[in-house]
């Protein structure tokens, strides 16, 4: 929903608020591309937090990294791997120290019961 879930901007614009900080992280919309970028703005951020809500982002693997470098959110940020098909064994150890939790599931309530968990365990007065 346009100015409300998500704001437009040229690449150049969100390129350079990156730089002074104004983003969590950005990234293509199409990894490998180049086309148009996507990012969460810190700003969105603190505007979920200030609701009393646990902000929860959909990033991809190198926009983790990101979100995990960032030192400007605190308490910082916890970042979960969700697939439905487990990672490539070469992998898996990268996985167990990118990540703070993996949840390796194709059923959707099941997804949804193991990602509850995981926010339990880090935010018990939330669930």
């Amino acid at each position: 929903r346009p100015g409300i879930t998500m704001n437009f901007a040229t690449s150049d614009m969100m390129e350079a608020d990156f730089k002074v900080g104004k983003y969590l992280e950005i990234g293509l919309v199409v990894p490998d591309s180049e086309g148009e970028l996507i990012g969460t703005t810190l700003e969105a951020v603190a505007h979920v937090k200030a609701r009393g809500a646990i902000p929860i982002l959909q990033v991809s693997y190198e926009r983790a990294a990101a979100v995990r470098a960032c030192k400007m959110v605190k308490p910082p940020p916890r970042i979960v791997f969700i697939s439905e098909h487990l990672p490539p064994s070469s992998k898996v150890k990268t996985l167990n120290t990118a990540f703070d939790a993996i949840i390796h599931q194709s059923e959707m309530s099941s997804l949804f019961h193991e990602l509850a968990a995981v926010i339990g365990k880090y935010y018990p007065s939330r669930v």
